[in-house]
């Protein structure tokens, strides 16, 4: 017998900007303008992962997968279930038993 557990976390990343402003700026004002107005439309300099955090975890049934996965993926839903099944890590030891 087997279950499947759905787990979530929160990736984390460092970025580093470059941003040319007057020499009377208070760059502590432009970068939490920045941050506030949306950098994810500026190119960055470079970007480090820091890892991923746990959230929760909880079992699931196959449905709550598909669900899960038409949901987050909205763009891709039309693919086959069993597609979207094979997302799915398999980590039984036995591997032939459902």
């Amino acid at each position: 017998m087997s279950k499947l557990i759905m787990i979530h976390t929160k990736s984390s990343f460092e970025h580093v900007y470059a941003v040319r402003v007057d020499d009377d700026a208070d760059s502590s004002e432009i970068a939490e303008n920045l941050i506030a107005t949306g950098l994810e439309t500026s190119d960055e300099l470079c970007q480090f992962w820091l890892g991923e955090e746990f959230l929760e975890s909880k079992d699931v049934t196959e449905e709550e997968v598909v669900k899960a996965f038409d949901e987050n993926n909205t763009y891709i839903q039309h693919i086959p279930r069993e597609k979207k099944l094979s997302y799915i890590i398999d980590l039984r030891t036995n591997k032939e038993e459902q």
